[in-house]
């Protein structure tokens, strides 16, 4: 097997002790792996490579802060295979030794974690909007109302007030409709008697009249500021979708987006809310307070790239890895890893020397917590609480001491994000304002007005209802057509999170899967085939089917055989039960 190194598109020598470096890949609960190497000793034509692309810095270069491009092949018989393809990255460590003409380096894997990674870290989404990578297109609209949580004093306080405009209302019109009668009799009668007084009487009437429609007129004018100052408008925020903030940060940094979470279609980001109302002449709304950038606020958790992709991690229990250039983004229980695996693990002997086994009884939680965010600012975050939390307790079927029982520790899932609440129906204070409002409406219309003042109280149906315009925790919302369905809470919960995604954790269900045997430093037969199929996706299966994973890999390149640690899918107690518990 001969090996050769391409700089920037050169090929040059190969680094001094090249083929005594060893190469650790870490998986961990990663897919894809971190490669670490030792330093590189780099001489002759690469040496002087490497010098000029750090002093060109000085005479219009790119210099030491951008990586040299670096391909590493191995050729096997016929098969020429890229065994490393990434940088030189001088920003991690560059000693020169001109007397020697060498210098030692580090290099770095593209395509990798670590470099998605480091690509994501010094980003943010004010700074992809300024540059026009997220644009208004991107945002999607959000229909809310503001309701206060009932305030029994206030309710009275309205309805007297509401009662007793109706009733001069009502009174005015009764009092137009015996003036007219008066009008129409005298009219019927004929004149009779002295002309003055008869002509006197019909004047006062047509008077009243007048009076009495302006007097109707002022009492629908008033009430329609009343209502407008009561029944707060129907307002649109603009929020972000998740699969909108993930894909448009990946293509920034040169690669597509996929996902197999059907859920980030229809997850709207929120961002708390810092706009106050204006108010205008009779304390009308002349502007409301609203969202209008989806984006996340400097303040709220998730507005820098990696802060957003750790919080879609942390909600689905999902995986990143990066296949070509595209970065994949599944469940940790999507078949997708599986199917994608191409290694199988081959068999070895069972008493090899050094290889040792241990069950991940180390990883089962006596309690594990999925929980959502509260507002204090938002009442409804605490008032329609079930949804916010779930919590799975695991403990032993069968005990014969309690007091020598193992299972213990806590595994908390904290989203620090808001749910949303639906406002399903019309309050008592909204219905008895309807039936008022459908009364003025009709009175507004004789005289040419649409107010429409009862659609308004009902168009709330089915809009996102906060108690206070301004909310400080950034919401998550499940949403269809700018609304929340009327099932958003079963569709997008703490409990539906658990029972979609984060039960790959369960030691009970699916079997018993997360049962498992970690097998600690086996030696295998291993060769560049097998490092370049393992590099991307560490899941296999062994000689008898199972499922596997690897979790550390060492590999010299010059040896035909590596260490490895790994894990099995293996039931090794039903001994177990779960108990669930979600708070409402």
């Amino acid at each position: 097997m001969s090996s050769s190194v391409i700089l920037n598109g050169k090929t040059v020598s190969v680094p001094k002790d090249f083929f005594d470096v060893g190469v650790k890949a870490s998986f961990g609960e990663d897919i894809q792996a971190n490669l670490t190497t030792e330093e590189f000793t780099f001489i002759l034509d690469a040496y002087e490579a490497i010098v000029e692309w750090v002093n060109d810095g000085r005479s219009g270069g790119v210099g030491i802060f951008e990586g040299i491009p670096l391909v590493i092949t191995n050729t096997n018989g016929t098969a020429n295979v890229s065994v490393f393809k990434g940088i030189i990255d001088l920003q991690a460590g560059t000693t020169i030794q001109e007397n020697l003409k060498q210098v030692q380096v580090r290099i770095r894997q593209n395509d990798s974690l670590n470099s998605l990674d480091q690509l994501l870290e010094p980003l943010d989404y004010g700074y992809l909007k300024s540059l026009g990578v997220i644009s208004s297109s991107d945002y999607v609209n959000v229909d809310y109302v503001v309701n206060k949580i009932d305030n029994g004093l206030e309710t009275i306080t309205t309805f007297v007030t509401i009662y007793l405009l109706s009733k001069q209302l009502a009174d005015t019109i009764k009092e137009i409709g015996e003036t007219i009668a008066i009008i129409s009799g005298i009219s019927a009668s004929g004149i009779t008697g002295p002309v003055g007084g008869t002509i006197y009487a019909v004047a006062v009437a047509v008077l009243q009249i007048a009076y009495a429609v302006t007097l109707l007129v002022l009492i629908v004018d008033f009430g329609i500021d009343l209502f407008n100052v009561l029944v707060q408008p129907q307002r649109t925020h603009r929020g972000v979708p998740l699969r909108t903030l993930l894909s448009k940060a990946c293509e920034y940094i040169g690669y597509n987006f996929e996902t197999t979470i059907e859920d980030l279609e229809n997850l709207v980001y929120l961002p708390s809310n810092q706009n106050v109302d204006e108010f205008g002449l009779k304390n009308v709304f002349s502007k409301v307070g609203t969202i209008t950038e989806g984006i996340p606020n400097p303040g709220d958790t998730g507005y820098t790239c990696p802060e957003m992709f750790q919080i879609c991690r942390d909600l689905f229990d999902a995986r990143f890895a990066i296949v070509g250039n595209t970065v994949q983004f599944h469940a940790e229980n999507s078949p997708y890893w599986i199917t994608q695996s191409g290694w199988e693990k081959p068999n070895v002997l069972r008493d090899v020397a050094g290889r040792s086994y241990r069950y991940n009884t180390d990883e089962i939680k006596g309690s594990i917590l999925i929980q959502f965010q509260t507002d204090i600012a938002d009442e409804y975050t605490i008032k329609n609480y079930q949804g916010t939390a779930f919590q799975i307790l695991t403990d032993a079927k069968a005990v014969s001491n309690a007091a020598n029982k193992t299972i213990k520790n806590l595994d908390r899932v904290d989203i620090p994000l808001a749910l949303g609440s639906r406002k399903e129906n019309l309050n008592g204070f909204e219905q008895g304002l309807t039936s008022i409002a459908n009364l003025f409406d009709e009175i507004a219309g004789v005289f040419g007005g649409r107010p429409n003042l009862a659609r308004r109280i009902k168009n709330k149906v089915g809009v996102l209802e906060v108690s206070n315009n301004n909310h400080t925790v950034p919401k998550l919302l499940w949403m269809s057509g700018g609304r929340l369905p009327s099932n958003h809470r079963t569709l997008f919960s703490a409990k539906t999170l658990w029972g979609k995604y984060h039960n790959y954790k369960s030691f009970v269900s699916n079997n018993f899967g997360r049962q498992r045997r970690f097998v600690e430093n086996e030696v295998i037969p291993f060769g560049l085939n097998d490092f370049v199929t393992l590099l991307n996706n560490s899941y296999f299966r062994d000689e008898n089917g199972r499922v596997g994973k690897i979790v550390d890999l060492e590999w010299n390149m010059s040896k035909d055989f590596a260490t490895i640690s790994y894990w099995l899918q293996e039931i090794y107690t039903n001994n177990l039960q779960e108990t669930f518990i979600e708070p409402t």
